[in-house]
């Protein structure tokens, strides 16, 4: 209300409340509610509600309301025994359930249940013992090995723990030696032109190829070059060109085991090839596959045309020896008699390894036992000498002893057993009996006629009744099996009757070696203590 020249004007606003077009979101968790006016909302919806404003104008609200869930979530784990599982900020150890509250992305509550078993049962462990070609390799878990060695590696095993694998690793080459070999060149050894057929000679311990050498020769021409046995068949040849001067001509002759095999030319265009007669000191050695031991001349002091021979291997040689029984096993198969074998080992790649096996299967040497006395038989107290025949390494005997010859004295009947191993590492096996008796000795052995031991076996305690008749030392002695002496009664003159309980109650368990001597008499008793 105002005035304008005297006239009071009154005004009036007239406010319009409209409901708005956008609604109010809400969001809540599960089990939270709202409220809106008189109404109560606790699901995920659209609501509108008309509500009176303070201007007494209906008033519509709308809301967008998202209830967002409480996750309950089942958690089971299984954990090795020594391991432990870390869920948020906790460490659990021991198996059982355990809860855990988080919050969700929503800003609720998420309840976690861990079912936890910690499983007792530990990783195992394992050993490898593997043999793979040259070029080939062996996989472990997420390792890949190639050369030989011993491995190890920690894998998981079935039931979720570590497992402990080691890998004993043999590599067999498949790369085989490649030997040069013979007088390297002309200059090594001087000599001249010859224009004829003559032949080196071989022999041959692995299966080898003479793949190349060296040749000189006076002038252009052909010529064959040849392999034979050693009875003078050609086993293979190459015809090849030549040139004068120095050149590597290329063979790739095969040459199995053998000896005296020719390595020489066939010449019949009388090509001259250069020789040495002088400086020519065989054999030629290639390592363990071969070796040159002469030409086929009459004459030692020449060497024939093929220098700085060019040798390589076709199998890993594996020369072995072993005793009659006894095996080696290559790859699959299983050798038991001497001969020599060829075995294929094939890898993944397909690069075979070629093993050449020289077998020798020794016959072990008998070992032959005499004793002393030379029947076996002695009485009780004396020793008893055996002795093993020569020409072993070793001998050891089943009560411990070690020697060719041994010295025993056994209170009763005793076996002896000695093992010798030969040169070869062979073993051979002998037995022999001894015979332990009771004997009376002296020329008054009579005066024991009255002799009683009583009871016998015991229980330790032993009674000695005996009658001298004669004035006379007395001893009576007790030893057991080691020659111990347990038990001691002396009388320096003695006659009469004498009668004594023995007490070896507190000995061991077993049998003794009971002696009474006089001055002109032994007699050995057996004691038996159970």
């Amino acid at each position: 209300m105002h005035q304008v020249l005297g006239i009071t004007t009154i005004s009036f606003i007239i406010l319009e409340l409209r409901a708005s077009s956008s609604p109010t979101e809400y969001s809540i968790c599960q089990g939270d509610s709202i409220t809106v006016g008189t109404s109560v909302y606790t699901t995920t919806g659209q609501y509108v509600d008309s509500m009176l404003s303070v201007s007494g104008c209906d008033s519509l609200v709308l809301t967008n309301l998202t209830v967002n869930p409480v996750v309950n979530y089942q958690n089971n784990q299984t954990v090795c025994l020594g391991e432990v599982y870390v869920f948020g900020s906790n460490v659990y150890d021991s198996t059982g359930v355990y809860i855990d509250s988080l919050q969700t992305s929503f800003g609720c509550d998420s309840i976690v249940y861990t079912n936890l078993l910690v499983d007792t049962i530990t990783g195992g462990s394992s050993t490898n013992n593997t043999t793979i070609c040259y070029g080939d390799f062996f996989i472990v878990g997420n390792n890949s090995y190639t050369s030989s060695g011993t491995y190890v590696d920690i894998l998981t095993a079935a039931n979720g723990c570590d497992s402990t694998v080691t890998t004993n690793l043999n590599v067999l080459s498949a790369s085989y030696p490649v030997i040069f070999g013979g007088i390297p060149d002309s200059a090594s050894a001087p000599g001249g032109y010859f224009a004829f057929d003559r032949r080196l000679v071989f022999d041959c311990y692995s299966p080898s190829t003479i793949a190349s050498a060296l040749i000189y020769s006076e002038d252009f021409g052909s010529v064959t070059f040849e392999l034979r046995d050693d009875n003078g068949t050609i086993i293979e040849s190459s015809l090849q060109s030549v040139v004068p001067g120095p050149q590597r001509v290329i063979l790739n002759f095969d040459m199995p085991v053998g000896t005296d095999y020719e390595l020489g030319v066939d010449n019949p265009n009388q090509v001259g090839l250069f020789r040495s007669n002088t400086n020519v000191n065989y054999p030629y050695n290639f390592g363990s596959l071969a070796s040159l031991t002469g030409s086929t001349a009459n004459n030692t002091g020449f060497y024939y045309f093929f220098y700085d021979i060019e040798l390589v291997g076709q199998a890993t040689a594996n020369v072995l020896s072993i005793c009659d029984g006894d095996s080696v096993v290559v790859g699959s198969n299983t050798y038991y008699d001497t001969g020599i074998y060829f075995d294929t080992l094939d890898a993944s790649n397909f690069c075979d390894s070629v093993i050449y096996t020289d077998l020798t299967v020794n016959q072990p040497i008998p070992v032959n036992l005499t004793t002393n006395p030379s029947n076996g038989k002695l009485c009780i107290g004396d020793f008893a000498i055996i002795t093993a025949s020569g020409g072993f390494q070793s001998y050891s005997w089943d009560n411990g002893m070690n020697g060719q010859v041994i010295s025993d004295n056994p209170v009763v009947d005793q076996l002896y057993t000695v093992i010798a191993i030969d040169a070869n590492n062979c073993r051979s096996e002998s037995s022999v009996m001894i015979y332990v008796d009771s004997c009376t000795t002296g020329i008054n052995s009579d005066i024991f006629s009255s002799l009683s031991i009583y009871p016998n076996p015991s229980n330790g305690i032993v009674n000695i009744d005996l009658e001298i008749n004669d004035l006379s030392a007395l001893e009576i002695s007790v030893f057991n099996v080691l020659g111990e002496e347990v038990y001691t009664f002396k009388a320096n003159d003695f006659i009469g009757e004498y009668a004594n309980s023995i007490d070896l109650s507190s000995k061991t368990k077993g049998v003794y070696l009971l002696k009474i001597r006089t001055s002109n008499s032994l007699i050995n008793r057996k004691l038996v203590i159970e």
